[in-house]
């Protein structure tokens, strides 16, 4: 027999979905048992949902229906599981904030490495000082790829060092 290659987290893949209108929720349920719901509120264009048009295509991706538009709105199931496993959500946000951490020293040391002032990092960059000072204190929760990508450039790196964790 060849390599096994196991896919990660298939057990927390989606099984089954329905929705509650007079609720406005949708229901998911997933393959190790955990059940819950999705305020349909929470969901992009909310308003403009048809909840007669759900489908579960395959265990990764629910698919509901938009009013006067061709194409559903795809939810996935990380965003599904969030919501309905509070043990999910809890170490989803543990990594978020690690992430932020390790991004935070990272920029920093790389920024004084070079002997550079966070204004001379964001010139070279192409963005405002006040963003590398909200990434280096871990207030950006989420800094776009865009501006990771012009840090990562002006700083030497590429995007993946940016969130590897010093080792000395």
């Amino acid at each position: 027999m060849g390599q096994v290659v196991k896919l990660k987290d298939a057990h927390k893949m989606i099984t089954e979905v329905w929705v509650d209108e007079a609720r406005r929720v949708l229901g998911v349920r997933f393959a190790d048992g955990v059940q819950g719901e999705v305020p349909l509120q929470e969901l992009k264009r909310s308003e403009k949902l048809d909840v007669q048009r759900v489908e579960l295509p395959n265990p990764y991706v629910v698919l509901l229906g938009v009013r006067g538009e061709a194409e559903p709105l795809g939810i996935p199931w990380d965003f599904a599981r969030f919501y309905c496993d509070p043990n999910y959500a809890e170490r989803v946000r543990q990594r978020q904030s690690r992430d932020r951490l390790v991004l935070a020293q990272r920029v920093k040391r790389l920024r004084t490495q070079l002997g550079w002032t966070q204004q001379e990092l964001a010139r070279r960059a192409g963005i405002s000082r006040i963003t590398i000072s909200r990434i280096e204190n871990e207030k950006d929760p989420s800094p776009r790829v865009e501006t990771l990508e012009k840090l990562a450039n002006a700083l030497g790196v590429k995007l993946a060092e940016l969130f590897q964790e010093h080792t000395k």
